[in-house]
């Protein structure tokens, strides 16, 4: 699979392994864009209007990154999309709050900057165990041919 395919579309399916060097490119996409945007704008990144929105902009594509390499692993397991849906709109709505500064503040949290916190979690926990861990559906599905070739 290409490094299009895996970013910039939804279509078919992966396995575990592929799911994980997306999210391993993904963790390191982030740290490195997170360190120019840092050298660049410094504590303005969270403290200007212009610097969150830089941020935002940076989240919203993270978050279509993302999408795309659950939606391919959901596809997989025979999942409904409307999972990674989900979980791309509470991002969303998590980056529009730190737009608007009413979250994302890291010297100052709230009880809504705890709350995604905990969500985040929970979501973080179970696509570890749902995606990172359990197998997809053996043979082929309405996604295409099982991307595991040896079942």
């Amino acid at each position: 699979m290409s490094f299009s395919d895996l970013y910039f579309s939804p279509r078919g399916r992966i396995p575990r392994s592929t799911w994980w060097i997306g999210v391993i490119g993904l963790v390191v996409w982030n740290v490195v864009v997170f360190f120019i945007l840092w050298t660049v704008l410094g504590p303005k990144l969270y403290l200007t209007f212009v610097g969150r929105l830089f941020g935002f902009a940076f989240n919203v594509l993270n978050i279509y990154l993302a999408y795309n390499v659950a939606v391919k692993r959901f596809n997989d397991r025979e999942r409904a999309v409307v999972n990674a849906q989900a979980v791309a709109a509470f991002w969303g709505f998590k980056s529009v709050t730190d737009l608007f500064r009413i979250t994302g503040d890291p010297w100052a949290q709230n009880w809504m900057d705890k709350l995604f916190l905990l969500g985040g979690t929970a979501i973080g926990l179970w696509y570890f165990i749902e995606l990172g861990c359990m197998r997809g559906t053996v043979g082929p599905n309405a996604h295409g041919e099982d991307p595991v070739r040896d079942s």
